[in-house]
């Protein structure tokens, strides 16, 4: 984990996601139902089922993502398919609130500081984001060398340089820059051009064929942000 590696670890933050419980546990052959015949086909095949809010006998999968996605079917049984529409609408809000408080109250529970709690708490309905799950994420914050950066006040980070990220006119000097993101990374501000990047990072941060995290260090990086 990068705030065990560095010697301080900045997170800039736009728009804070909404994190519950990962609650990884072992998987075991009787678990998954490996020890019958065909179990892997019937497992691949339910878990879309779940997560698409598909009827299903079973959740075979039984994890986070099955848990969020069956959210309304677990939670208002019938109203999707069999109430009229304004009954599901209001029904909805109830459960999509009850959600969002819960998410909110998580971050309350676990972020000592009062100011870092609140620009980590979401204000969006549930299904606005893909769900994320940890169990390191919040209490990652009450590290003291932590620090969370919010860019709400600015749209995001301004600009990079060859020393850091320009937020609010204000230079963060990073030794190693992480961008992570779950869409295409192509689609960045940085690969378009939009976010200006000068020095080190300048000429590119693409790596050919993946979604998923990339960085640029310098030697011995000792400050480390993350976005």
């Amino acid at each position: 984990m990068p705030a065990e590696d560095a010697r301080h670890l900045y997170v800039f933050r736009r728009t804070p996601c909404g994190v519950d419980v990962r609650a990884d546990r072992r998987t075991t052959v009787q678990g998954v139902g490996a020890d019958r015949d065909g179990w892997a086909r019937t497992r691949r095949e339910n878990f879309p089922r779940i997560v698409s809010g598909e009827p299903a006998d079973e959740d075979l999968v039984a994890d986070r993502w099955t848990a969020s996605a069956g959210l309304l079917e677990k939670l208002l049984p019938g109203f999707r398919r069999h109430g009229d529409r304004d009954t599901f609408e209001a029904a909805y809000d109830v459960a999509d609130a009850a959600k969002t408080n819960e998410l909110r109250s998580r971050v309350e529970r676990t972020v000592t500081d009062p100011d870092t709690a609140e620009k980590l708490k979401r204000r969006y309905r549930y299904a606005c984001e893909r769900p994320a799950f940890s169990d390191t994420y919040c209490p990652v914050f009450n590290r003291d060398n932590v620090t969370l950066v919010d860019t709400a006040g600015t749209h995001g980070i301004e600009r990079l340089t060859g020393h850091g990220v320009v937020v609010d006119d204000a230079t963060c000097g990073l030794d190693c820059l992480i961008f992570t993101t779950g869409f295409q990374v192509g689609t960045s501000g940085v690969l378009l051009g939009k976010l200006p990047a000068q020095g080190g990072a300048a000429p590119s941060c693409r790596t050919r064929g993946r979604n998923t995290a990339h960085a640029h260090c310098t030697a011995s990086p000792a400050t480390v942000s993350r976005t």
